[in-house]
Formats: C-alpha cells, sequence, structure tokens
C-alpha cells in the first residue's frame, strides 16, 4: 500500500542514515515490512550499498555513483504519494571486466597460496631444506594470499548475483 506519510517518513529517515544518525539495522526494523515500491527500492540500494573506498577519489565516484541516485530516490520519497518508482535500480551496475578481473586476481591469488603450502609441505616432508625465516615468511605468504583468494572469490560472486538482478 502506498502511503505518503510513510514515504516522508523513510525519507526522513534515509536522511539521518546517511547522516550516521540511525543504524541499517534500525532502517530494516522500522521500514523492512513495507510493501511501497518506493521504499522496496530505497532499501536494496541501501543493502547494496558500495564502500566509500580510503582514498578521495573512491568517495568521489561513491558520491557520483550511490550517493546521488539514492538522493533522488529519496526526494522521490519526500514526494509522498507523488513520488514516482525508478524503472532500474539505482545502486551502480556491474560490469563483466570487473568480474573477469576479479576472478583472474583469484586465481592468481590461489595459486600463489598453493605454491606456498606446496613448499612448506615439502619443507615438512625433508624434502627441501631452509632456514626458520624462509618458512616464516611462506607461511605469512600462504596465510595472506589465500585470505585474498577467498574474499576475490566470495565478490566474484557478490557482483555476479548484482549483475544477474536486472531490477
Amino acid at each position: 500500500m502506498i502511503d505518503g506519510e510513510t514515504r516522508r517518513y523513510a525519507a526522513m529517515l534515509g536522511q539521518r542514515y546517511f547522516e550516521g544518525t540511525v543504524t541499517f539495522e534500525a532502517l530494516m526494523e522500522q521500514l523492512g515490512d513495507s510493501e511501497d515500491p518506493l521504499i522496496q527500492a530505497f532499501l536494496f540500494a541501501v543493502l547494496h550499498e558500495p564502500s566509500k573506498g580510503f582514498l578521495s577519489f573512491s568517495k568521489r565516484r561513491w558520491e557520483r555513483t550511490y550517493r546521488l541516485p539514492v538522493s533522488g530516490l529519496l526526494e522521490e520519497m519526500e514526494k509522498g504519494e507523488a513520488g514516482v518508482v525508478p524503472q532500474e535500480r539505482v545502486y551502480p551496475k556491474v560490469g563483466v571486466w570487473s568480474i573477469v578481473g576479479w576472478a583472474m586476481f583469484a586465481l592468481f591469488a590461489g595459486a600463489s597460496a598453493l605454491e606456498s603450502v606446496m613448499l612448506l609441505w615439502k619443507a615438512l616432508a625433508g624434502a627441501v631444506s631452509f632456514p626458520w625465516w624462509p618458512a616464516a615468511f611462506r607461511s605469512l605468504q600462504f596465510t595472506i594470499m589465500a585470505a585474498a583468494c577467498w574474499r576475490s572469490v566470495r565478490l566474484v560472486i557478490y557482483r555476479w548475483h548484482l549483475r544477474s538482478n536486472k531490477n
């Protein structure tokens, strides 16, 4: 059901969410059961909010590709019942090449982690002998590359999910 007051309340909560005074959990608790398509589009956009990054370049990109479209969504909600539901999703689209790039990085990280663990296995089996510090370095390299591989695989799956979700 479309209710102008509920939309205005959702817009106010959305502004407070971006100001940092309302948490994601509180936002979902207040608006999660709404059947209003405009509120659902906003919640879906918040659910898929990309990270702002560490550098100002990525923060500017976040502002341009995410915050501005979501601000437009909030403005539509402030109109109440006159607000129009967007035809496309407002969170950033994912390109095929970013998925391919992250998949290739996952393969590289996995191969590097496998190489490190194989050298450690040979050292433990006695086939290769080297001092303790290269073994410690290989252990650290394995840990970092295995974590990078795991994160990259999860990122590829997430990006594939975003790409296949066309609404």
